[in-house]
């Protein structure tokens, strides 16, 4: 049993690099609002939530995924051969579900639509700690390009809406050339962790993190 939880923490651990893909979504959409709110917080901000989808995987292929990213980080983390480890949509989203039900997993919903990320967000305000967004909520979408370049995470985005109003064309123009997820490698352990990935890439509609070749004895 205690070989299980740490299998389990360490898969967590690793594949939550993968998962910082929304909470940089989810930033990137804060920030723009936050940018623009404090004058329109009616035009950027509601007083309610809005539903997202939810995976219709059910508890019997969830436990397979389960395991099929469980297997794949031990493989990664004992320099073994193994294959790329694939999710779609629905699987993907059924594990943020799962592994965070009570923030990620109702706030986020991932969609992989061809190459990109597109990133449904409803987002309660009150965690800001802000008098002026008290009791509302953030609910928006942001579209990320989303790759592995030298070990370093390279997240941009594309389109971002918020409350069905979209920013400045002038501001995308320029936020759309920067590596969100630029600061991610320089905690010590998320450098650590990226490093034992060979890829991460969005391609036809599924995400594809690939490990090294193994090493040569």
């Amino acid at each position: 049993m205690n070989q299980r939880i740490g299998r389990r923490g360490s898969c967590l651990v690793i594949f939550g690099i993968v998962v910082v893909v929304f909470l940089v979504g989810i930033g990137v959409v804060a920030f723009v609002t936050l940018r623009w709110i404090h004058r329109q917080v009616e035009t950027y901000t509601a007083t309610s939530a809005v539903p997202l989808p939810k995976s219709k995987l059910s508890d019997a292929d969830y436990a397979k995924v389960d395991e099929r990213v469980t297997q794949f980080t031990d493989a990664l983390n004992h320099g073994q051969s193994t294959p790329p480890l694939i999710l779609d949509e629905q699987e993907l989203n059924a594990y943020i579900e799962h592994t965070h039900p009570n923030d990620l997993g109702k706030e986020v919903y991932l969609v992989l639509d061809g190459n990109q990320v597109k990133g449904e967000v409803s987002f309660p305000l009150d965690s800001l700690n802000v008098s002026w967004v008290k009791d509302r909520y953030l609910n928006g979408n942001v579209t990320l390009d989303v790759s592995l370049a030298n070990h370093n995470l390279v997240v941009t985005a594309q389109q971002i809406e918020v409350n069905g109003q979209s920013p400045p064309v002038s501001f995308m123009r320029g936020f759309s050339t920067k590596n969100l997820a630029k600061d991610a490698t320089k905690n010590p352990k998320n450098a650590a962790e990226i490093a034992k990935f060979e890829s991460i890439e969005i391609k036809d509609g599924k995400l594809i993190v690939t490990a090294p070749p193994a090493a040569t004895p």
